[in-house]
């Protein structure tokens, strides 16, 4: 199915907005489209220069470093991040980053309020308040066909470790995704709320190989198309 740039950003930041009005925001990006080399037109959260990197992943570092440099679509209110980002090329997703990061520390919202989300994580720390970290994996799901192998599925998981490549079947829309984490992390939001109903969505196609099907896998993503 295609889409255009234009929709696909319209279709992001309205999404943003609804999870805003609930409360549940403490920072967001505006999205927009950033022509890159090849035709392809990249939508995401800015176009600042930062690089993100993976040798960090699932790290306290990375998350720090995430935060305080805005990179993600949205920043929960207890500090939860969320990241959006597709590429396009003549109206055919052909890339995405979409990624939960969960804050590895327990937060409340006055923790936040009383202070910058850096310093009350800092103050965790210095307080020697360990019972509040945790160990929390981030979920990324990857689509990257120009880097596929059979060891490196076009559309993939990574959950612990960089390395772990869990293949998944389709590419997800940001419906997809986002009723994932919802259904997973944030359920009684989801139901109360019905925030992801006008979420934005699209057929993604089976982008497994044989032997990839004969593995461990994702295949739990019917097109919500048909749906409608």
């Amino acid at each position: 199915m295609k889409i255009s740039a234009g929709n696909l950003v319209k279709g992001i930041n309205d999404f943003i907005f609804e999870w805003q009005k609930t409360g549940l925001v403490s920072d967001s990006r505006i999205h927009n489209a950033y022509r890159r080399s090849s035709g392809v037109t990249e939508i995401t959260w800015g176009d600042d220069g930062y690089v993100l990197t993976d040798d960090r992943f699932a790290s306290l570092n990375e998350y720090i470093n995430l935060v305080e440099a805005r990179q993600y679509s949205i920043l929960l209110s207890e500090g939860d991040i969320l990241q959006f980002s597709f590429s396009l090329k003549r109206d055919q997703v052909v890339k995405h980053r979409l990624c939960w990061y969960p804050c590895p520390i327990r937060l409340s919202r006055d923790d936040i309020e009383n202070s910058s989300l850096i310093d009350a994580i800092l103050e965790k720390m210095n307080n020697g308040d360990f019972d509040d970290f945790f160990c929390k994996t981030p979920l990324r799901f990857d689509f990257d066909p120009d880097n596929s192998s059979e060891e490196h599925p076009e559309v993939h998981l990574h959950m612990i470790s960089e390395d772990c490549r869990l293949p998944v079947k389709t590419p997800l829309c940001l419906r997809k995704f986002i009723e994932f984490i919802s259904d997973n992390f944030y359920s009684e939001v989801a139901e109360i709320l019905k925030l992801n109903e006008k979420a934005i969505t699209w057929d993604g196609g089976d982008k497994l190989t044989e032997k990839q099907k004969a593995k461990m896998h994702i295949n739990s993503f019917p097109s919500l198309i048909e749906k409608e």
